[in-house]
């Protein structure tokens, strides 16, 4: 896997460039799409007015999907702790231990899977050959036109 246009900064930091976003604390996750006539899945996050005044959100493109993985939420904790991811770490797919910390990769290499723990404890896994940053989803006059043309997507996904 090769992450391209940005990195891991920190556990709950990506960064672009000179661009970071801090995707725990600034950033609110809004989906995880699959795209399976393209083989792509997509993350996005918004930010909240104020928080970065140049753009609305963020979006990772995962092009080439070769694995992904959706992990049970707790029960006990409320549904707004889905939208927070308590960290990001790069794990070795081939060490299968229940903390993601004993599978943390720390080397330069291409054979890790993107884990992100939620709040809720839900736990998304994703490789595949490239991984791209789109980058800021836009200006914030922008970002209305991304949310509606979202819309019924995300209408639909709140009914199941």
């Amino acid at each position: 896997m090769k992450l391209r246009n940005f990195e891991i900064y920190s556990s709950i930091e990506l960064r672009s460039g000179d661009s970071f976003w801090d995707i725990h604390n600034s950033a609110i996750f809004d989906c995880l799409e699959l795209l399976p006539r393209e083989n792509v899945a997509v993350m996005r996050w918004s930010l909240p007015a104020g928080s970065n005044g140049k753009f609305s959100g963020i979006q990772l493109r995962f092009r080439s999907l070769q694995f992904l993985s959706v992990g049970l939420r707790d029960e006990k904790m409320p549904l707004s702790e889905d939208t927070c991811v308590s960290y990001v770490l790069k794990v070795d797919p081939r060490v299968e231990n229940a903390d993601p910390y004993l599978r943390q990769v720390f080397e330069l290499s291409e054979s890790f899977r993107l884990l992100f723990k939620f709040q809720s404890r839900r736990i998304i896994v994703l490789r595949n050959q490239l991984l791209a940053q789109r980058g800021p989803l836009g200006r914030r006059s922008k970002h209305r036109e991304f949310v509606n043309s979202c819309g019924a997507r995300r209408e639909a996904r709140r009914q199941f």
